[in-house]
């Protein structure tokens, strides 16, 4: 005689026990947390690149711009900025009124949307330039300018050298400029 057993009677368990759902759910947990902790550190990186980059790229719009005739003179702002903030500005010494070569009526600002803010720092501190003919002049070179976000983080600068003032940013780490990228 043969017995038949009814589907109902199987002893194999289906689905996911309780504490199985917990490891996996932990486990999810953590490279989540993981992911986040990485992705703000990421766009804190590249806000101060920007940054950087911006203040390179308006730097040497105001070499350019003493190439037209005009001795322009930066000065960087030291401290903490934030939003709509004035990073950098310039100063004709022989200025003809409305020529505007130097950008004076254009500082370099932080964006206005920015919930950011930078430290900088420029060694040495003062004011540096170029002449009519586009050399660089400052009390030494090179002028190294460090940003970092005022709550801390990445650190990236800009360092201007040379007699023609070449603009390069790079990545500072114990006080120096290792540069890499040229405008």
């Amino acid at each position: 005689m043969t017995v038949l057993r009814h589907p109902s009677h199987a002893t194999a368990s289906k689905g996911f026990s309780l504490s199985e759902l917990l490891i996996v759910t932990a486990i999810v947990g953590i490279f989540a947390g993981l992911a986040i902790n990485i992705g703000i550190r990421q766009w804190q990186r590249e806000r101060v690149n920007g940054m950087a980059v911006q203040l390179a790229g308006w730097i040497e719009t105001v070499r350019r711009a003493s190439l037209r005739g005009t001795s322009c003179a930066i000065t960087v702002t030291s401290g903490n900025v934030s939003a709509n903030d004035i990073v950098a500005q310039t100063s004709d010494d022989d200025a003809v009124v409305g020529d505007n070569n130097c950008l004076d009526s254009d500082p370099l600002r932080v964006n206005a949307n920015s919930n950011m803010a930078f430290s900088l720092s420029s060694s040495p501190e003062g004011t540096f330039g170029y002449t009519p003919r586009g050399t660089f002049w400052s009390a030494s070179s090179p002028v190294v300018i460090t940003l970092t976000l005022s709550s801390g983080g990445p650190s990236r600068c800009v360092q201007i050298s040379g007699l023609l003032g070449v603009v390069e940013v790079g990545k500072s780490s114990s006080g120096s400029c290792s540069t890499g990228s040229r405008f």
